[in-house]
């Protein structure tokens, strides 16, 4: 079972590399502004 991560800034540059290069060994919440409502 992979582990869950929340990536804040999903959508941005660095949150769509980390995703990238860390999805084998983790799945990943991707969140956006909208999504936290803020």
């Amino acid at each position: 079972m992979m582990k869950k991560i929340a990536v804040t800034g999903a959508s941005g540059l660095v949150g769509t590399r980390i995703m990238e290069l860390l999805s084998e060994k983790f799945e990943f919440i991707p969140l956006s502004v909208k999504d936290m409502d803020i």
